[in-house]
């Protein structure tokens, strides 16, 4: 059994393409090995974990990946079969013991490969839903101790997952998968400890795929989430103008930022110097241009208009124009302006 592993580890780390599905890989042959329900082998689980606890160093790292792609999945569920059903009878026998033994061992096997990478522990963290209270009592404050020599840029890789799984609990607390108040309590505490700056955390805000997994208990319907947008941006732009550039060039939606930009701005002066600044940014997101026009019209109709048709701009920064009037609705006093040009 030994080198049937070691060989699949090897392979693994040669596959260019590991979680491909067009034909068997390396990967899947593992997984075969270490499911915890149906395993393509009849050696026992303590066999199998004390393979890979004497692995040597080099294969030690490789075979995280492989571990974590046994692991049950973080939107899965775990039956309550008592006996499996498998296609050898003769091992008809496991039981859900031999099961959570299974995931336990799997668990602290990940756990002691870690390595100090944030991409790992969050991938680990990820799973905390299938821990075991016995594991999870023993293995999340190991992570958080690791997590807390990361940089700022390695807590935030964490914080974002974590962040995910703790609203995803909190938003259906009475469905029968769901983490009770107590364990949610204790990875509440991990997140904090992990937490990136206020304006990193407000990314979130402005990506469409996070909105879904948002808790019941914030209120996004009717125009609170766009209040929260603008709140978020007016603090960041309180700091420095040209940092909502960067912010915007960040997150996965900058339209958004845009939309919502100049209702942010408390004068028509401050976000005039915001667009100026756009302007020369030659990376700048089309779709952040593209909402500027719109909140601009929107906030500051007559003075966005007078800015957006002078002269200066069509002929300095005809691209841009041509963004920021192509978005604008085609109104009496948008229409007249675009025929005298």
């Amino acid at each position: 059994f030994e080198p049937v592993v070691r060989s699949l580890i090897q392979l693994h780390t040669l596959d260019p393409d590991p979680h491909a599905n067009y034909s068997p890989r390396p990967i899947t042959a593992f997984y075969g090995l270490y499911a915890a329900f149906a395993p393509q082998t009849s050696v026992s689980w303590k066999e199998r974990m004390s393979v890979l606890e004497k692995l040597p160093a080099p294969l030690y790292d490789d075979v995280f990946d492989l571990i974590i792609s046994a692991l049950p999945t973080s939107h899965g569920t775990v039956t309550s079969h008592s006996k499996p059903i498998f296609r050898n009878e003769s091992r008809a026998s496991l039981t859900n013991h031999d099961v959570f033994y299974s995931y336990n061992a799997l668990f602290r096997a990940a756990a002691t490969r870690h390595n100090n990478s944030a991409i790992r522990i969050a991938q680990i963290v990820d799973h905390a839903a299938h821990m075991s209270d016995e594991v999870f009592d023993e293995i999340i404050p190991i992570l958080r101790e690791a997590s807390g020599e990361l940089s700022q840029n390695g807590k935030k890789i964490i914080w974002t997952p974590l962040r995910a799984l703790i609203v995803r609990h909190q938003r259906f607390p009475e469905a029968d998968w769901s983490m009770p108040s107590v364990r949610l309590g204790v990875l509440e505490a991990f997140r904090d400890e992990v937490a990136p700056s206020r304006i990193d955390q407000a990314e979130f805000l402005f990506s469409a795929s996070y909105i879904n997994d948002l808790t019941t208990g914030d209120d996004f319907s009717g125009n609170a989430l766009e209040e929260r947008r603008t709140a978020a941006v007016a603090e960041i732009i309180t700091n420095n103008n040209n940092e909502i550039i960067e912010f915007a060039k960040r997150v996965k939606e900058p339209g958004y930022v845009g939309l919502v930009l100049a209702g942010a701005t408390t004068e028509w002066d401050q976000f005039l110097e915001i667009l100026k600044e756009t302007l020369q940014i030659i990376d700048c997101p089309s779709l952040f241009i593209r909402g500027c026009a719109q909140s601009g019209y929107r906030i500051y109709k007559n003075e966005f208009l007078d800015w957006l048709f002078s002269s200066s701009i069509i002929k300095n920064h005809p691209k841009s124009f041509i963004l920021m009037a192509t978005t604008l609705p085609l109104a009496p006093e948008i229409t007249s302006r675009l025929e005298s040009i």
